[in-house]
């Protein structure tokens, strides 16, 4: 990648933007929504109100395994909205990174964080997704009070199918007149929907929405941003780190195949195999996904379908345009990629040993294979608090992005000078350091002098 095209930052500096809640505050009522679905009951925490947990679909079990979301069923009478909804099914393939290990299917929740109430605020909104590779995480691990206070924003987090219960071409599968392969997208795009038609009784704008994600979530929301299904349901993006290509459908469901022969169903495009796939227990699904420190063999993370991804794959539809026209911001986050060398050396042992030369060279030259994220937080996560420098840091990035979600523009007091890009002019890089001030940032040759990317450059050239 061109790196006068990248805007670099630490990735403890992402995390920091919505930092852990203290000194919880309990109104005398707590607040109450009404949506389409029936009346939901939340929490206030440090002058935010929060609504977690909300059911966005219907549980993605039996019948509906492996077909598109339906639109989650209205209750009677009032739900308590107070905690996070379970982590989708997933296994700790990224090692302390990830996790909650669960065989949990009733995952499709999503969670409202807002500083005011009632159709009459008219915020912005920013729906967030999750990163994880598309294996793992969760929407818990992200607590955006500070984020939706600082900014006065409302923000949305989701969850959405992982691993082979959210991506996965099959023949059999795909031979079924549905959408097929990009589970996990269609859950984006339902809660997406979903936000349209709830979002204003939170205090947003349903007519002012910022889709963006870190790392899987980069990738997904670039993925939304070129699929013709979610067309008019958000107007602006943001892609914090990583974006992808896709993989070929017919490569795609040739490992889909290999799944399901490995699964015991057979291969071919008859309704016997389909229905024998939404049979497995989903524990038998999981141990094919991989195990605490391997990823199975099975394992598609975005797939160029031809319906909801475009067939030609995500960069020849950017380069051709044919994707929705919209402000969109991306930055890339501080050696988030050299995961991919830690966590190699993570799953070493006991004991654990560095990686070996070859392994290192293979890292370089093959591009660092992106699809692979950075998670934290959530249920097992570690918090770690920012210094006074990453604060300054945090502080801008957020007054960044919710200039950007309020006006498509993310400069003004506070956040650092972000120039718009245009293909043909000379502008240096922007790259956002903790040991800067906001108003200083890194040249070019700095950066890539800092970097070693001379260096980096030789190897990945040999």
């Amino acid at each position: 990648m061109d790196r006068s095209r990248c805007f670099r930052l630490f990735c403890v500096t992402l995390f920091g933007l919505i930092g852990t809640a203290v000194g919880m505050a309990m109104p005398a009522t707590p607040p109450q929504v009404r949506t389409e679905q029936g009346t939901v009951e939340g929490l206030r925490v440090n002058g935010i109100h929060e609504f977690l947990g909300i059911p966005y679909a219907e549980p993605p079990v039996g019948n509906l395994r492996w077909r598109p979301p339906v639109a989650a069923k209205a209750w009677e009478g009032v739900r308590r909205a107070t905690k996070f909804g379970q982590a989708c099914a997933q296994v700790t393939t990224l090692g302390p990174f990830a996790g909650p290990a669960n065989n949990n299917e009733d995952c499709l929740t999503l969670n409202v964080f807002t500083p005011e109430i009632g159709a009459s605020s008219k915020l912005p909104v920013l729906v967030w997704i999750h990163g994880g590779g598309n294996m793992d995480g969760s929407s818990s691990g992200y607590d955006a009070t500070r984020l939706a206070a600082a900014g006065k924003i409302v923000v949305v987090s989701i969850n959405y199918r992982l691993g082979l219960l959210g991506w996965l071409a099959n023949p059999a599968l795909d031979a079924e007149a549905h959408p097929f392969a990009n589970y996990g997208l269609l859950d984006q795009q339902l809660a997406l929907k979903w936000v349209k038609g709830n979002i204003a009784a939170f205090g947003g704008d349903p007519g002012n929405v910022t889709l963006g994600g870190q790392s899987a979530g980069s990738i997904d929301t670039e993925a939304n941003v070129a699929s013709a299904l979610a067309t008019g349901l958000f107007q602006r993006a943001i892609f914090e780190s990583v974006v992808l290509d896709g993989i070929p459908l017919q490569a795609a469901e040739k490992t889909g195949s290999d799944f399901a022969a490995a699964a015991g169903c057979g291969k071919g495009a008859t309704p016997e195999v389909a229905a024998c796939l939404r049979r497995l227990p989903v524990e038998r699904i999981m141990r094919l996904a991989g195990t605490e420190s391997t990823q199975g063999p099975y394992i598609s993370i975005l797939i160029a379908d031809g319906q909801i991804v475009p067939a030609s794959g995500l960069f020849a539809a950017f380069k051709n345009g044919a994707f929705t026209h919209m402000p969109i911001m991306s930055g890339t986050v501080h050696d988030e990629v050299n995961f991919i060398a830690a966590i190699a050396e993570y799953f070493s042992g006991p004991p654990r040993h560095a990686i070996t030369a070859e392994q290192f060279q293979n890292f370089v030259t093959s591009g660092y294979p992106s699809e692979k994220a950075l998670w934290h937080g959530g249920p097992g996560g570690i918090v770690h608090h920012l210094n006074t420098q990453q604060q300054r840091l945090s502080d801008a990035l957020v007054k960044a992005w919710t200039n950007f979600a309020r006006s498509g523009d993310p400069n003004g007091p506070g956040a650092p000078k972000w120039p718009v890009f245009r293909p043909t002019a000379t502008t240096p890089g922007l790259y956002l350091s903790e040991t800067l001030p906001v108003s200083e940032t890194l040249m070019d040759q700095q950066f890539a002098t800092d970097h070693k990317c001379g260096m980096w450059t030789k190897l990945a050239t040999q």
